[in-house]
């Protein structure tokens, strides 16, 4: 039955395309060449209605050949083939169309007409012109630009904007550009070695080259002319002319210079020998032949001007042979060329170089304009020679040396070899130090006392008399010295432990009198209490000790106990002298016992047995 059904259908299909040339899928009225109607084209069956395009892998549309332009097909795997020559495009499973060259991918691009949409480029793209040109006939204010202001064509006024979109000359360039001078173009050389620069404030030579021209040359015999807008001045090296050319710095002429005349006609150079002579405010100076001049080797003159003598390689000598042979305003500078000798502030030097007899601030190996950092020498009034550091006209020296030769640093009026005063807050430390080249140890000395200073944690002090001369201390006002005592009440105060080879006391009968038997024995000795005890005051000792109680000692033996001489009037013990009551108890004991040891004895006669 469907072979009969086939050949019927294709000779009727035949007939239908012969007689309309269109062939109707499912609908006898087709309106293309090819109308396929959907059999069931509405409702929810699951019949499956739609055209099977052929298919086959990369690899398989990659190599057919004489494919006919529009020629379409689904490509259902790409894990073979290359992704090249006519499959440049397959990448991914799809429909393609050929477009007789290469297979293209079927709604990948949608061609938009830039005549009538707005568009967005997914690549770089370059128009190869060749012979052909590019027109832009456009009349609007911003007819053609490139990223908003970053350039703009203003075809109805023919003007071109860089930076702007409404150009306000031919070339109009708007730039934030931080260089006053150069920040809104430049045009460089091609070997960027030179170039021009465009500013805020005008125009600037730029490059790598360090050192070049900037010229402004009219072309042929015309005049440059340089004008401001608002009065017409010109400024070389001043932001602010004051005049039509203000020149603030040197200035050079080569040739003949022209003064008067008019905006017409030229000025007048003068004859050789003339000089400028001032014509007063708003009138042009004159030249005029200057007076006879005065010959220095006959008569004096004045001078009417500043001079300068340009001597280039040539020497200028005075031969002199008078006492005040050369001399500037009196005694300012004086040479006294009969004995070899320049006098400052002197007509009569007495020195090869005399300074006068003036006191103050002589010689100045530096100082500022304001005269406030002065570093020099000096003499003060009492004669002394001065030396002063960043002074003013009020300060005083930094030292000086006085006439007797002590040396004063801090102070003008020294009174030892060597005074140093000083405000230094280190009161051990803050007046001088000396220290060894490597910083590592030193000594410091201040208003209070001499302190090992430098990067040394733990060094020595050593304090050292030379050969077998003694080491004396003593304060001027008491005598007494202290040790880790700030106020001492004796000749010789420790506060601390003393570790001693030996201890002696001066106990010579030749410095005594007075002499007399000890009464202090054993009696006192026996009437004593011996404590255990430890300082209130660690800084004292930390340790337990033993002694006795001064208060309890000076009741008994009131001769062993001192009374300092401070706010507590604190007692002490002379423990020292406390071995003579200890001899003498120790005598007065051996007495006792030597009498028992006579009486244990008689008693050992009495017992003993008669014979």
């Amino acid at each position: 039955m469907k072979r009969i059904i086939l050949p019927i259908t294709i000779a009727a299909s035949a007939c239908m395309m012969q007689m309309n040339a269109q062939v109707g899928v499912n609908t006898t009225t087709p309106a293309a060449t090819l109308d396929v109607i959907a059999k069931n084209a509405t409702g929810t069956t699951t019949t499956p209605e739609g055209i099977l395009i052929p298919r086959a892998d990369r690899q398989r549309v990659q190599s057919m050949t004489g494919v006919s332009p529009s020629t379409l097909i689904y490509v259902n795997s790409i894990s073979n083939g290359t992704q090249a020559g006519t499959a440049v495009n397959i990448d991914a499973v799809g429909y393609y169309f050929y477009n007789g060259t290469v297979w293209g991918k079927l709604g990948a691009d949608v061609i938009t007409n830039l005549y009538t949409n707005n568009g967005t480029l997914k690549d770089n793209r370059t128009v190869t012109q060749a012979d052909k040109t590019l027109a832009f006939t456009g009349t609007a204010v911003n007819a053609l630009s490139v990223d908003g202001t970053t350039f703009s064509v203003d075809a109805a006024n023919n003007r071109v904007g860089i930076g702007t979109i409404s150009p306000n000359k031919s070339l109009d360039v708007v730039s934030p550009g931080t260089e006053p001078s150069s920040g809104i173009a430049q045009f460089l050389y091609t070997n960027l070695s030179q170039g021009i620069g465009i500013g805020y404030t005008g125009i600037q030579k730029i490059g790598s080259q360090a050192n070049s021209f900037l010229s402004l040359d009219a072309a042929g015999s015309g005049n440059l002319l340089l004008q401001t807008v608002a009065t017409g001045n010109v400024g070389i090296g001043t932001a602010t002319p004051q005049k039509k050319l203000h020149v603030n710095g040197t200035l050079q002429v080569t040739n003949e210079l022209n003064v008067g005349g008019d905006a017409t006609t030229a000025g007048s150079a003068g004859t050789t020998g003339q000089v400028l002579t001032s014509a007063g405010t708003g009138a042009a100076p004159t030249w005029a032949t200057p007076a006879a001049s005065t010959n220095i080797y006959n008569s004096d003159g004045s001078l009417n001007g500043n001079r300068t003598v340009t001597q280039a390689a040539n020497t200028l000598a005075f031969t002199g042979t008078a006492v005040n042979a050369l001399s500037v305003d009196g005694t300012t500078f004086s040479v006294d060329a009969a004995n070899n000798r320049v006098g400052i502030g002197t007509t009569t030097p007495n020195s090869l170089l005399d300074l006068g007899p003036t006191t103050g601030r002589k010689l100045a190996i530096y100082n500022n304009a304001a005269d406030n950092l002065f570093y020099g020498l000096g003499l003060i009034t009492s004669g002394a020679l001065a030396f002063y550091t960043e002074a003013s006209a009020t300060t005083d020296p930094r030292m000086v040396l006085d006439k007797n030769g002590n040396l004063g640093i801090g102070t003008i009026s020294p009174s030892r070899s060597l005074d140093v005063v000083s405000s230094g807050v280190q009161p051990s430390t803050g007046i001088a130090q000396f220290r060894f080249t490597n910083l590592t140890q030193g000594v410091g000395i201040g208003y209070t006392g001499i302190q090992k200073i430098g990067t040394l944690a733990d060094s020595f002090l050593s304090v050292d008399a030379a050969g077998s001369g003694h080491l004396l201390f003593q304060t001027i006002a008491t005598g007494n010295v202290g040790i880790g005592v700030a106020n001492p009440t004796e000749k010789l105060a420790v506060k601390g432990k003393v570790s001693a080879i030996g201890y002696e006391t001066v106990s010579d009968i030749r410095l005594k009198k007075d002499i007399t038997d000890n009464t202090y024995g054993l009696k006192e000795i026996l009437n004593l209490r011996t404590i255990n005890y430890r300082y209130k005051d660690e800084e004292l000792s930390k340790e337990k000790k033993i002694g006795f109680i001064a208060q309890e000692v000076k009741a008994t033996i009131p001769e062993l106990v001192n009374t300092a001489n401070d706010a507590m009037k604190t007692l002490s013990v002379n423990y020292g002298e406390m071995t003579v009551v200890l001899t003498k108890a120790l005598q007065e004991l051996q007495t006792i016992v030597q009498k028992q040891q006579e009486e244990i004895n008689a008693l050992k006669q009495q017992l003993k047995p008669k014979p």
